[in-house]
């Protein structure tokens, strides 16, 4: 260590007192012992002032079983700088699905013993938020319990933070840089395990054979155990220290040094660690609060500019304007969503049941009885007619031991409850009233383990319980833990789809849902699983909630999601996507007494007021918990009227301050219409109100759209295939009740359709400006699709064929445009509405085609070199030179790449990072005229890009071009 290092290592250090907050000079033995070690052999260099970096697959410290490093009440310290995903592992049942380890002692094993888990700090893998835990010990409450707590800020990679976790006996505490991050009370009665043989660690978790699971990428410095809760303040006072020992500290690292694989500790008699895997020397922690990031206020409501609110007689393709804003300036996105207006219902109100884990009643523990479960099912029924109780969902935990060792007791019993509700006599229906049972994940054996057995399970509500009832709709895969139902209510067809508990997300499960929702798209979605969500409002997401939101929030359909699994009995969370909000609503009691004490949910919808009443009661009990709007009793708006689902109409990027317009066309006449804007900075969002306007009872306004059917309500006249597309109409619209069907034959890359005869039958003057716009969908999710513009001077094609950026189809409606500028007078414009690349056995649905004239040239103007076109032959010598560009540079979120060739041929186009590595194929045709073309770049072409510095390379027949340019996110 030289006097540079020693000096700037002492001069963060102070003597030991009572108060914790002051920590000690570092000894003239303790300099000696450490220049020692960086003195000798060890298949690691040492320095001062490090932290220990791991690579986040497989390289840790180990204390072993270290009971000295166990305690009932603790704190947790380290410096960290994470620089990678890492790999995540679970805190045990109830606990965190998949956190990465920054320090702890133990993980998921086994509860109620000394294989629980003492404590647990470290990020949740899902967003980098902190989170901590512990399991109650023997003697508590309820042995092996998990207690998790969960932060709110997202860490980011390759800054240093500083994390500390606390508990006190009562006062469960996370805080991130001396600032309160999450706080639990609880009550007294759950201490941690303190008699824990599970081995401590850094950057691992590891059970008590010292088997590690999750591991951090990056570097922790100056990590410390505490036997007592430190005060906030002395956490934050203390940011700046090295505090080699003091009174209450049972471990210390400074994780400067690593000699034979050991880094030493300086508490005196303390545990010192073993480093696995062959971490390294790595940065020290700057031993300082990082500052805060800039503020970033939400962008301001959007104003409304037109139509006006409830404005009459407007035009049939008319531009929605608002003004958009943001208090700290920047660039926006203003996307609209656009359906036709709808009223209230006269339906009656129905209601839905969800029944929580039932485990504690089927087994008889925790004071549970079968009784409680029967009179939970015999109460629905009693209320079946006066609640117009229309469908039950079980939200898995059936029973708490799964197949049982072939003992089907527990199933008996929850064979015996379910079938209240299916006995034709008391029901009054002839199939009972329909339900479906999610699989949880004490249904499974070995417990949660997707992988394993339902044997029981599937004896006792298998498809073949369910075969032939009209409600049952089928399963996924050879058994019914994946199936869906189908019921309607007061006018109104809803479909729920039971997902198994699976903490890997099983992807082909998901694809399965995603192709349920798409073929009943019609029908209103709820979905059920076991574990979607934590308690809170809003509860996060666990991991395979996530998964299951991601995977299907794209089916506008989908507006509630239902759980259980949680012993914290509540919560629920609001996600809104493409303008449409899904719900997800927890309700879970077993931990209550008496196993629940009878409790469940009652979700009553009321279509003549657009809202679900949530409410909690127990038969057992006679009782509602009754208090005012919580997290037991809340109203969920939900729109049940005639209105359709709002639909995305397109976005628009401005300025803060400036006024951004979309145009919403070919609407119908006479007809009314809602419509509302969300305007976001990129990290936040501001919804703006819902307004309405009515079209004109002649379909007016404007210069009135040029294709004579370009709703497809009377069929498909006017339009023919491309590529021996097969067109059919649909019954289905984009605002209409129909549209086009194009389906792919069995042999082509390229298909779609064409306008017949031109939508633009003769051009007044080059220079006009036309708009192409058309929806698109497809309901298998697949392709790209856009806009082609050709023009002609009788049958010769004037300059190369105009290209839209395509989109890339999904199950909802998107729109494609493009303004094309007339090249020459007396001509005529054609629209084609053309997938490339095709997929095997593609269908995709058009609807709502317009061409409209934005703008003619004033009497007088031409369009330079335009009024005596070129031949093909001749570009080059008119002017047109082989080129690239791309627009604009920078990029903020999308452009083109606009290029010009003079000989026909084919055309590639490859996207390329500063590392050279290939991140998108832009584009390869075969064969492209001569002339000027255009091919989409960022999310008009697929996922949008993440800041940095691109390369383009262009190949065509008359050779290749490259260039580069900036993404600004």
């Amino acid at each position: 260590m030289s006097s540079q290092h020693a000096g700037a290592f002492a001069s963060r250090s102070y003597a030991p007192g009572s108060d914790d907050r002051l920590a000690r000079h570092r000894s003239p033995l303790l300099l000696s012992i450490t220049l020692a070690l960086a003195c000798a052999a060890t298949p690691l260099a040492a320095s001062a002032q490090t932290g220990l970096r791991t690579n986040g697959t497989s390289q840790y410290v180990t204390f072993g079983a270290a009971p000295s490093l166990d305690t009932p009440t603790f704190t947790l310290e380290c410096w960290f700088m994470r620089e990678g995903a890492g790999i995540g592992t679970s805190t045990g049942y109830g606990g965190i699905d998949s956190a990465i380890p920054l320090i702890a002692k133990g993980r998921a094993e086994s509860d109620g013993s000394t294989v629980d888990m003492n404590y647990f700090l470290g990020l949740r893998a899902l967003d980098g938020v902190l989170v901590g835990d512990f399991e109650e010990g023997t003697g508590q409450a309820s042995p092996g319990l998990n207690h998790p707590i969960v932060g709110v800020t997202p860490v980011q990679n390759n800054v240093w933070y500083h994390a500390a976790a606390t508990f006190d006996g009562t006062h469960w505490r996370l805080y991130l840089n001396g600032n309160l991050e999450s706080e639990i009370v609880l009550s007294t009665g759950h201490l941690p395990q303190s008699s824990s043989i599970q081995h401590g660690s850094l950057a691992s978790a590891l059970n008590s054979s010292g088997t590690a699971a999750g591991f951090f990428q990056g570097t922790i410095d100056e990590a410390r155990v505490w036997n007592h809760a430190r005060a906030g303040q002395a956490i934050k006072d203390s940011l700046s220290l090295e505090i080699a020992s003091a009174p209450g500290l049972i471990g210390r690292w400074a994780l400067d040094t690593i000699s034979a694989y050991t880094t030493p500790t300086t508490v005196p008699g303390g545990v010192a660690g073993t480093v696995v895997g062959g971490g390294t020397l790595g940065p020290s922690a700057p031993f300082s609060a990082p500052p805060p990031p800039p503020p970033n206020s939400p962008p301001n409501a959007p104003t409304l500019v037109a139509p006006a609110d409830q404005a009459t007689q407007v035009a049939a393709s008319p531009a929605l304007t608002v003004g958009a804003s943001d208090p700290d300036g920047g660039n926006l996105t203003v996307t609209y969503y656009g359906r036709v207006a709808g009223g209230t219902s006269a339906q009656p109100d129905f209601t839905l049941i969800g029944l929580p884990d039932t485990q504690y009643y089927t087994s008889g523990l925790n004071g549970g009885t079968p009784a409680m479960f029967d009179t939970q099912t015999s109460w629905i029924v009693s209320n079946r007619a006066s609640r117009n109780i229309a469908a039950v969902v079980h939200l898995g935990d059936c029973v708490e031991n799964g197949d049982n060792g072939g003992n089907p007791i527990e199933w008996q019993r929850g064979d015996h409850s379910m079938s209240i509700i299916e006995d034709p006599s008391t029901t009054l229906l002839a199939q009972g009233i329909p339900y479906g049972m999610c699989v949880g994940n004490h249904d499974q054996t070995p417990n949660g383990d997707a992988s394993g057995t339902t044997t029981l399970y599937n004896q006792y509500f298998g498809s073949a319980r369910f075969s032939g009832r009209a409600y049952y709709g089928g399963h996924y895969g050879s058994n019914n833990d994946n199936h869906y139902e189908l019921f309607s209510a007061s006018g109104m067809d809803f479909i729920i789809v039971f997902i198994e508990f699976d903490p890997t997300a099983n992807p082909a499960v998901l694809s399965w849902a995603d192709n349920v929702l798409t073929t009943y798209s019609n029908r209103r979605a709820i979905v059920a699983s076991h574990y979607l969500i934590d308690a809170g409002n809003p509860g996060p997401f666990g991991t395979q909630g996530q998964a299951i939101y991601n995977a299907l929030k794209g089916h506008a359909n989908l507006f509630l999601m239902l759980c259980g699994h949680v012993v914290t009995p509540e919560g629920r969370r609001a996600d809104t996507f493409n303008g449409h909000t899904i719900y997800t609503c927890l309700s879970d009691y077993q931990e209550r007494p008496h196993g629940g004490d009878g409790w469940l949910r009652i979700y009553e919808f009321s279509p003549a007021h657009s809202v679900i009443r949530v409410r909690t009661y127990s038969p057992t009990l006679n009782l509602f918990e009754a208090d005012a709007d919580s997290s037991s009793q809340f109203t969920l708006p939900y729109d049940m009227g005639a209105g359709s689902a709002f639909q995305a109409l397109g976005t628009a990027s401005v300025a803060s301050g400036a006024n951004a317009s979309v145009t919403w066309p070919n609407l119908a006449a006479g007809t009314a219409y809602d419509w509302y804007a969300v305007v976001s900075d990129g990290t936040k969002s501001t919804t703006g109100p819902t307004w309405r306007f009515t079209t004109a009872a002649s379909g007016g306004g404007g210069s009135g759209n040029l294709v004579a059917n370009g709703g497809f309500e009377s069929g498909i006249s006017g339009w023919t295939g491309y590529g021996s597309a097969f067109l059919t109409q649909r019954t289905e619209g984009h605002t209409g009740t129909r549209s086009l069907s194009l389906k792919r034959p069995s042999a082509t890359t390229d298909f779609g359709c064409d306008d017949t005869p031109n939508a633009v039958t003769t051009v007044a003057k080059n220079g006009a400006i036309y708009r192409f716009s058309a929806w698109v969908k497809s309901p298998a999710n697949k392709g790209k699709v856009g806009l082609k513009v050709f023009e002609y001077l009788g049958s010769t094609q004037q300059g190369g064929t105009a290209n839209s950026p395509q989109v890339t189809l999904t199950s909802s409606w998107q729109q494609l445009s493009y303004d094309y500028t007339v090249r020459t007078a007396g001509t005529t414009l054609s629209l084609r509405i053309n997938d490339h690349p095709a997929a095997k056995s593609e269908t995709f649905l058009v609807d709502d085609v317009s061409v409209t004239l934005v703008s003619a040239p004033a009497a007088g103007a031409t369009l330079a070199g335009a009024e005596a076109p070129p031949a093909v032959s001749d570009l080059a010598s008119a002017g047109l030179t082989f080129s690239a560009v791309v627009a604009p540079n920078p990029l903020l979120r999308d452009g083109v790449l606009d290029f010009t060739i003079t000989r026909a041929g084919f055309a590639r186009a490859d996207l390329f990072d500063a590392s050279g590595r290939r991140v998108q194929k832009l584009m390869d045709e075969p064969s492209l005229p001569a002339g000027r073309h255009q091919t989409a770049i960022g999310a008009r072409g697929g996922e949008p890009l993440p800041s940095g510095m691109y390369f383009y390379r262009l190949e065509t027949a008359e050779g290749s071009l490259h260039g580069r340019f900036v993404v600004i996110q």
